[in-house]
Order: structure tokens, then C-alpha cells, then sequence
């Protein structure tokens, strides 16, 4: 059966976790996210709004309502005001980081993912590494080209981003936060292959405020800049 989306194309079902799980409990939350994992779940489903500040969150509803009991909206709120909604002293709404944070975790546990990613840039035979990253490739494209582009016709994204070159960056940025964390000197710059935990998941988030500033229509660095100018 063809999909809209050719990922979704294959000979038997494929289950996915609607917001981490929704149906048997919280959703689009780390502890969620994290019961889909071990339930054996190999793909997730969140959504994704921007606080006032520039900071994707995961969280479905255009209100607060449904899920946290009180009104107003993600895009009215800023990360810290985000962050003061706690149950049992934890965050309710995650920061996208979060999730890349986990995402660049699960490699340490699944090696055979991680091969993938060592074969398509360290394999020493031309042939076998094209041919493995081009499957890569394509299994990101498939996913990512349709995200970028919807988010970018809700204006998610700079009227003048330039997709294509969104898409070339993801294509590299994400095989090094796969690797990088598991061979030592691949990332000289921002340490994402340090020993302790602290320094990957800040390298994460530099990333990914690059990213922001330079193609989201809301980035913080921008809001700032408007700010200046009144």
C-alpha cells in the first residue's frame, strides 16, 4: 500500500508510538518516550511547538488545557515559564534537546544502529560505504524532507530558509551525533565524544541553537535583535 510518506511503505504494519504512548498514559513526555523504548517500540511520534523564546518543546495541543490544566499556549509562554510546570518535581513538557539528548544515548545501547553509521563514514571500501550511506540517506530524507517542508508552510521557518541547505546539515549532523559519542577524536571541536554526560547533551544544544538562529522564524537570537531595535 503506498503512503504519502515513502517511510511508511513496507510489507507489514508498522507500530509506532502515537506521542510516546498516549493511550496508556501521559504522552510527549521523557517517562513516556522512555515506556515506548523499552516496550519494544523502534518508532516514536511527537509534535513540536516553539515557546515565545525560540524553544522547541514537545507537546501536541495548540492549548495548555487538556494536559495541564490551565490556559494559554506554548507560543505565549517562554522556556523558562515551560520549565516552572513540574509534576512530582519533574518537567512536564520536554525540550526538543531532550529527545536528541536521548536519541544520541540509545546508540550506546543498540551497536548494530551504530554500525550502520560507522559504515557509511568509516568503511574503507568506496563501494560498501556509498552503498550503505545512500540507504541511510534516503531513510532520513524520507523522514525529514516532509517535516521541513510542512514546517516551513506554518511558518515554523524562516520565510527565506533555505531547506535544501537545512536538509544537507541534518544529513551530516546527525550520523556525527550518532558515531561521535563512541569514537574518541571524531569530534575535537565540541566534545561530544567526552566521558561524562554533561558535555554531549551540550554539545547537542549547540547545535542545535545554530540551527535555530539560522533558519527558525523565531529564533532567540533574533527575538533579541528585534527587541534592540524596538
Amino acid at each position: 500500500m503506498a503512503h504519502r510518506y515513502a517511510y511508511l511503505d513496507a510489507p507489514t504494519p508498522i507500530p509506532f508510538a502515537h506521542r510516546g504512548g498516549a493511550a496508556v498514559g501521559d504522552e510527549n513526555s521523557m517517562a513516556a518516550f522512555g515506556r515506548a523504548v523499552e516496550a519494544g517500540y523502534r518508532y516514536i511520534e511527537t509534535d513540536v511547538h516553539a515557546t515565545v523564546d525560540g524553544v522547541p518543546v514537545a507537546f501536541h495541543d495548540d492549548t495548555l488545557d487538556r494536559m495541564l490544566g490551565r490556559p494559554g499556549r506554548i507560543e505565549d509562554l517562554s522556556w523558562a515559564d515551560v520549565m516552572s510546570i513540574r509534576e512530582g518535581g519533574a518537567a512536564v513538557v520536554p525540550a526538543l534537546t531532550d529527545l536528541l539528548d536521548t536519541w544520541v544515548a540509545y546508540f550506546a545501547d543498540n551497536p548494530r544502529d551504530r554500525a550502520l553509521h560507522g559504515a557509511a563514514t568509516l568503511e574503507v571500501d568506496t563501494d560498501a560505504r556509498v552503498s550503505v550511506r545512500t540507504v541511510i540517506h534516503r531513510h532520513y530524507l524520507e523522514v525529514l524532507r516532509p517535516l521541513v517542508r510542512d514546517a516551513h508552510i506554518r511558518g515554523d521557518l524562516r520565510a527565506d530558509c533555505d531547506t535544501d541547505a537545512l536538509l544537507s546539515l541534518l544529513l551530516m549532523i546527525f550520523p556525527h551525533m550518532a558515531l561521535a559519542p563512541y569514537v574518541r577524536g571524531m569530534d575535537p571541536i565540541l566534545g561530544l565524544d567526552e566521558p561524562t554526560p554533561e558535555q554531549p547533551a551540550l554539545a547537542v544544544r549547540r547545535l542545535v541553537a545554530v540551527l535555530s538562529d539560522a533558519f527558525c522564524s523565531k529564533s532567540p537570537a533574533q527575538l533579541m535583535i528585534k527587541e534592540v531595535k524596538g
